[in-house]
C-alpha cells in the first residue's frame, strides 16, 4: 500500500476544467484576464500592457495631429475593441483545448484576478482617461442659451484643450474661456476681433477696425431647419447669418436691441473680443471686456465614435459559441439550379434577382441623396459638421439615418451574397470587408 507521504508527493493540485465562456467573458472585461484564468499570468499581464499602450500612443498621436472630427478615433476605438474581442475568443478557444486536465494554480484566486484587473488595466486606463480629459481635452456641458442656436443648453461638447498651443485663435472660432473672477467658471464665446483691434457694437452690427461684419437675414428654409434642431427661445428675435471669411454661423438678436446705441472697445495686444451668438445674452466682452489669451481654455470640436465593427465581431463571436462555426443551408424562393436565357446567355435566377434588386436600391439611393432634405443634409454634414450644425442641420440624427441606410444596404447585400452560396456562415461579413 502507498503511504500518505507518497500520496502527498504525487498530488499535483485540484483539477478544475477551464470553461470557454468564462474565459471569454473575463477576456472582454480585461484583455489579459482570460489568460490569467488559465494560469498564464505573465502572458495576461503582457496582453494588458499592450492594450493600454495602444491607447496611450493613440491619445498622444491624435492630440498632436489634430485628427478632428473623429473618424480616426472611431476607427481606432472599434479596432481596439475588435482586438479585445479576438483576444477573448482566443482565450476561450485555448480553454476549450485545455479540457478537463487543468489543475488549479496559485494564480487562480479572486484576489489575483482583482489585482491584475486593477493594477495592469483599470488604473493605467484611468490615468490615460484623466490626462486626456483634463490636460488634452475636456467634456463640457452647455449650461445656458448664450451660444444659441449653435450650442443649446444641455449639449455636451468635447473641447480640444491643446488646440491653441501651436497657433493663435482665429476670428469666427468658438472658444471655451475662463470667466473673470476666482470661481473657475467657464463660458463659451465666439471670437469676433483679434488683439490690437478696435471694436464697435451697434445694434445687430459689429464693426472691427471700421469694417462691418457681413450679415443677412436667414432664409425660411434655413430657419425651419434651424428651429427643428435648436428650438425657439423667444418669439421677438431676429435670426441672422453672420460671416467672417469662410466661417458662417447664425446669430439671434432681440428686435428691441436692434436700435441700441453703439459702444466701443480697444482690444489689448494679448486679448480677444468675444460675443455670444445669442446677442440678447450680454455676458461676453460687452460686459467683462476683452478676454486675455491666458484665459482661453480651448476650442470645441464635434466628435462621433462608431463602434459598429466591434459590435459585429462580438455578435459573430457569440454566434460561434452558441451555434458553432459550421455553415447553415439557406433556402431560396426558387430552385437553386433554375436558369433563364437572356440575350443568348444562360443566367441563374439568383444573379437576375441580385442585379435587379441592386439596380432598384441604387436608384432609390440616388433619388434620396439628390432630391430629399435628408440627402442634402447628408452631403452637407459630410463636408463640414460644425457649419452644418450652425445652419441648423441635426448632424447627430443625420449620422444615425446615414448608418441606417448603410446598414440596410449591407443587409440587402448580405442576403443576396448568401443566396449565391446558398448558405450562411460566420465569415460571410469578411467578404464585404475585403471588398
Amino acid at each position: 500500500m502507498t503511504d500518505s507521504n507518497e500520496l502527498e508527493l504525487q498530488y499535483l493540485g485540484e483539477p478544475s476544467p477551464r470553461r470557454p465562456l468564462t474565459a471569454f467573458v473575463l477576456g472582454l472585461i480585461c484583455p489579459g484576464l482570460g489568460w490569467v484564468y488559465q494560469g498564464r499570468l505573465g502572458f495576461g499581464l503582457l496582453v494588458n500592457f499592450g492594450a493600454v499602450a495602444l491607447w496611450a500612443a493613440f491619445v498622444a498621436v491624435w492630440t498632436a495631429r489634430k485628427f478632428f472630427p473623429s473618424l480616426p478615433l472611431g476607427a481606432f476605438a472599434a479596432g481596439w475593441l475588435v482586438l479585445v474581442a479576438m483576444a477573448a475568443l482566443d482565450a476561450a478557444l485555448a480553454a476549450r483545448r485545455e479540457g478537463a486536465e487543468y489543475v488549479l494554480r496559485d494564480t487562480n484566486h479572486a484576489l489575483v484576478y482583482a489585482a491584475v484587473f486593477t493594477f495592469s488595466f483599470a488604473l493605467p486606463l484611468g490615468g490615460i482617461y484623466h490626462v486626456a480629459l483634463h490636460d488634452l481635452w475636456r467634456v463640457v456641458p452647455v449650461a445656458d442659451q448664450s451660444m444659441y442656436p449653435t450650442l443649446v443648453a444641455g449639449d455636451r461638447v468635447l473641447v480640444d484643450v491643446a488646440a491653441f498651443r501651436g497657433r493663435s485663435p482665429a476670428v469666427g472660432e468658438i472658444v471655451l474661456y475662463e470667466e473673470p473672477g476666482d470661481d473657475g467658471a467657464t463660458h463659451f464665446g465666439r471670437i469676433v476681433a483679434l488683439p490690437g483691434s478696435q471694436v464697435v457694437v451697434g445694434g445687430e452690427t459689429v464693426f472691427v477696425d471700421d469694417a462691418p461684419s457681413l450679415q443677412r437675414p436667414i432664409g425660411n428654409d434655413e430657419l425651419s431647419a434651424l428651429l427643428s434642431v435648436a428650438g425657439a427661445v423667444e418669439l421677438d428675435v431676429a435670426y441672422l447669418i453672420e460671416s467672417h471669411g469662410d466661417v458662417v454661423y447664425p446669430v439671434v438678436t432681440p428686435q428691441a436691441s436692434l436700435d441700441a446705441g453703439p459702444a466701443a472697445w480697444e482690444v489689448d495686444q494679448d486679448a480677444y473680443f468675444l460675443l455670444n451668438d445669442n446677442r440678447a445674452d450680454i455676458w461676453d466682452s460687452r460686459t467683462h471686456g476683452p478676454v486675455p489669451r491666458s484665459s482661453i481654455v480651448g476650442r470645441p470640436v464635434f466628435v462621433s465614435i462608431i463602434l459598429t465593427l466591434f459590435v459585429g465581431i462580438l455578435l459573430r463571436t457569440v454566434v460561434m459559441l452558441v451555434w458553432g462555426a459550421q455553415p447553415v443551408p439557406l433556402r431560396t424562393p426558387w430552385d437553386a439550379m433554375a436558369r433563364v436565357e437572356v440575350a443568348g446567355a444562360v443566367v441563374g435566377y439568383d444573379a437576375l434577382a441580385t442585379v435587379g434588386v441592386g439596380a432598384l436600391a441604387l436608384g432609390a439611393f440616388f433619388l434620396l441623396l439628390r432630391y430629399s432634405r435628408l440627402g442634402v443634409a447628408m452631403r452637407a454634414a459630410s463636408v463640414d459638421q460644425e457649419t452644418s450644425l450652425a445652419l441648423g442641420i441635426p448632424v447627430g440624427r443625420v449620422f444615425a439615418a446615414t448608418w441606417f441606410v448603410a446598414g440596410s444596404f449591407a443587409a440587402l447585400g448580405g442576403i443576396f451574397l448568401a443566396v449565391r452560396e446558398p448558405q450562411i456562415d460566420t465569415t460571410l461579413g469578411f467578404v464585404a470587408l475585403r471588398a
